[in-house]
C-alpha cells in the first residue's frame, strides 16, 4: 500500500449553498462533525510543498 499525494483543486468549503456541491472529502469530514454545514475560514495562506 503507499499513500499517493493528492492535491486539490481548489480549498475545501464547508458551508456551500447547495449541498449537492460538496466533494467527497467535505461531506466526509461534515459527517464525521456531525454537522450540515461548517463556517471556516483559513487563518494562513496555504503552504505548497511541490509534492
Amino acid at each position: 500500500m503507499t499513500n499517493t499525494p493528492v492535491a486539490q483543486k481548489e480549498p475545501l468549503r464547508f458551508n456551500r449553498e447547495d449541498p449537492a456541491d460538496f466533494s467527497l472529502v467535505e461531506r466526509g469530514v461534515l459527517q464525521v462533525l456531525g454537522v450540515e454545514r461548517y463556517e471556516f475560514q483559513p487563518t494562513a495562506l496555504r503552504e505548497w510543498y511541490g509534492l
